[in-house]
């Protein structure tokens, strides 16, 4: 069989699967149903930043590091005041002092127990989950190493770690501010990825885990960046390859079936595909069993974030800035202005499959002209005119908009279903609710990127660590299919864990090896041995 592994799809995820995989010798073909690779995170698919591929990768791949969006958010108030969020812990204090005295002097300390909280749970995004009913020695040192990072966490650190799981998140950032405004910008991020509101249960979780990865950047060229990582190694794109079915012969998956016919044939298969897309649509039911197909059905991909894309003539003129230059304001993200009230009204209304009179706004310049943006929270099957409401929206913050507006794209969750094969129009292909991350993350007894079909594995954004566009997933995948027992000796053996394992192992057996010489020893013949004090030749 000339293919090693066939990848289904080309988003982040697949390319870094790609071309780790081809980094390790492996024969590459990534099938891309459309005529261009990235999906939903090519330039055209109006995401306006992303989270940023992960160290480990860039290493491994020679890519360049990404500098980070700064400011992190600039956040213009219906009542033309402002406020912005920067890198710098200083300069964010000073814009806070503005709104509120007690809120800046809070800011330094929440900051930085945040900044402990993902230095604790950063390594997690690039390990493979380990589930309690783990039975590998070497997941059980990766447990263990979990245990020893959270003793070293200070007593007030731990708790604040186990509190913060649960928690809705505004019940959570409340403990540090007040101002309804700076409560609404700093609660945003929890919503990513979630069908959820700031009162919701384990939203504090959800604003943790999206920090993790480290601060947004720019789109830019990652899709074109990975690509090129992957040719220079030998993998093959092949586009408008539509995929009929997953060939699973005997319990074993052998490659492909395309919709015109073609077999594809390879070693394995690696879905970027969504689970209820790769299970669901491209596996017979009876290949799976009930259970596992009920399993799938189950999984929560309620897409409530639409993407418009605004092409302008210009850059319209911001109510709070007056006639200050607002380029320093539009490098990171533009948080328009609800506050975290207006946020949980947002939501209540998605509940009953309604579109806010009001939605919640992020987004960013990409280009001087043209303004991308997130909008939450909108219904799959959306039937009110969202372009309509946006810009109306919009108008309080931007008063010129209409002015300078050319052309409006909108893509709600149901276009993103039809368009990219995004189940339910979800972004991150799952939910991220407590019950569907780390080693629930897609399903409970397959976070190690396997699947039921033997020679079938997942890298997708719906895998373990999910996030958009940092390609963890599938770096972590790729690193699963090949790791071998030696392997994952060698790496449990780098750890604190195994090290202290092996060096117990290590003077356990030279203690044993030592006593049993001592009772084998013999003496040499012609010498002489002790026996109660007295000399006598050896017989």
């Amino acid at each position: 069989m000339d293919i090693d592994t066939l990848i289904l799809g080309s988003d982040p995820n697949a390319l870094a699967c790609a071309a780790s995989l081809a980094n390790q010798g492996q024969k590459v073909v990534i099938l891309e149903s459309r005529d261009h690779a990235g999906g939903v995170y090519a330039r055209e698919g109006g995401l306006p930043w992303r989270t940023p591929l992960r160290p480990r990768m860039r290493r491994e791949l020679g890519l360049l590091d990404e500098p980070p969006l700064d400011p992190v958010a600039f956040c213009p108030l219906s009542d033309k005041t402002h406020f912005t969020l920067w890198q710098d812990v200083e300069k964010t204090r000073q814009e806070l002092a503005r709104l509120s005295q007690s809120d800046a002097q809070r800011y330094a300390g929440f900051k930085s127990f945040m900044d402990r909280m993902i230095a604790f749970a950063e390594p997690l995004l690039d390990q493979t989950p380990v589930g309690p009913d783990a039975a590998h020695w070497a997941s059980l040192v990766d447990a263990a190493n979990i245990g020893l990072r959270f003793k070293s966490l200070s007593h007030s650190d731990a708790l604040g770690l186990m509190r913060l799981g649960p928690m809705a998140v505004q019940d959570f950032l409340e403990e540090s501010f007040e101002h309804p405004a700076i409560l609404g910008a700093m609660a945003l991020p929890a919503f990513e990825g979630r069908f959820a509101g700031p009162r919701s249960p384990g939203t504090a979780a959800t604003l943790l885990y999206h920090q993790l990865a480290g601060p947004r950047v720019a789109l830019g060229g990652v899709v074109e960046d990975l690509v090129a990582a992957g040719t220079r190694r030998g993998v093959e794109l092949r586009f408008g390859q539509q995929v009929e079915s997953i060939l699973v012969e005997v319990g074993r998956c052998t490659g492909v079936r395309l919709q015109d016919g073609t077999v594809v044939r390879a070693t394995r298969v690696v879905s970027a595909l969504d689970p209820k897309r790769t299970f669901l649509e491209l596996i017979p039911p009876l290949e799976l069993g009930p259970e596992l197909v009920r399993n799938v059905t189950n999984l929560k991909m309620r897409g409530a974030t639409a993407l418009v894309r605004l092409k302008l003539s210009r850059t319209p003129r911001f109510a709070c800035l007056g006639e200050q230059d607002p380029a320093p304001y539009l490098r990171g993200r533009i948080h328009f202005g609800p506050d975290i009230e207006a946020m949980e009204r947002a939501y209540d209304d998605v509940k009953y499959g309604k579109l806010s009179e009001r939605p919640v706004l992020e987004g960013r310049f990409s280009e001087p002209t043209q303004l991308d943006l997130r909008v939450k929270f909108v219904p799959f099957g959306c039937s009110e005119d969202v372009r309509e409401r946006v810009l109306s929206t919009l108008e309080a913050y931007l008063p010129d908009l209409r002015e300078c507006l050319q052309e409006a794209l909108v893509k709600t969750p149901s276009d993103l279903e039809a368009e990219y094969g995004l189940s339910g129009g979800h972004l991150h292909q799952g939910e991220h609710n407590l019950h569907q991350l780390h080693f629930c993350r897609p399903l409970p007894g397959y976070a190690d990127y396997s699947s039921p079909v033997e020679r079938l594995f997942l890298c997708g954004s719906a895998c373990h660590p999910g996030g958009v566009g940092t390609g963890a997933a599938g770096a972590n995948a790729a690193r699963e299919i090949l790791s071998t027992n030696l392997e994952r000796a060698k790496s449990a053996v780098s750890t604190p864990v195994g090290a202290g394992l092996a060096v117990g192992t290590g003077v356990a057996l030279a203690g044993v090896g030592a006593l049993v010489a001592s009772l084998v020893k013999k003496p040499k013949k012609g010498k002489e041995a002790k026996d109660n004090g007295h000399s006598k030749p050896v017989s």
